[in-house]
């Protein structure tokens, strides 16, 4: 295979190849060989590395602990989710935890990144058959499926945000109405 390229380095522009050979069995290193050719071989063997090495021993987001209670008309959430989603130039992974009895908790290696996030919870009925029961579950009706019973507002489309913070604690609480 064979591409036009032009070097930004030396500013040379031709012809660059590469191909893959397999290797016979019997050589005792079977598999793929990778031969690049070309004016600037050099540097486009030096951009691959370059881009192989992208992100080895990055630290990433900084992320912190953080725990609270969730309760749901004055009573403990019983089960449930809570999400942490980075908005605005909060950038990272989002962190999730369980809610049991309606208290969650998140160390500093699975919790949030620093900064503003939204909020999500969710909570979804019990199924009324196993969903690990293909026999159960195709003979029951949509019911069985479980439902989300938090309104939309505390989830999908939440407008709940807290400032999550490196120093101190992060500890809050969501006090939940079922009510439209």
């Amino acid at each position: 295979m064979s591409h036009s390229l032009t070097c930004h380095g030396c500013g040379s522009s031709g012809q660059f190849s590469w191909e893959a050979r397999l290797r016979p069995s019997g050589s005792g290193k079977a598999g793929r060989q990778w031969v690049v050719s070309g004016k600037c071989a050099g540097i486009v063997l030096a951009a691959v590395v370059a881009i192989s090495l992208c992100g080895c021993g990055a630290k990433g987001a900084a992320r912190a602990a953080v725990k609270g209670r969730v309760t749901l008309d004055g009573l403990p959430l019983p089960s449930g989710a809570i999400h942490f989603v980075p908005v605005g130039d909060t950038k990272g992974p989002l962190a999730a935890g369980r809610i049991v009895n309606g208290e969650y908790a998140l160390s500093s290696s699975e919790g949030p990144v620093v900064g503003r996030v939204r909020v999500e919870i969710y909570s979804p009925t019990e199924p009324s058959v196993p969903l690990d029961d293909p026999v159960a579950f195709a003979g029951a009706d949509v019911s069985a499926v479980p439902q989300e019973r938090l309104p939309a507002r505390y989830n999908r489309a939440s407008n709940q945000f807290v400032d999550i913070t490196a120093a101190g604690e992060n500890a809050f609480d969501f006090n939940l109405t079922s009510d439209p």
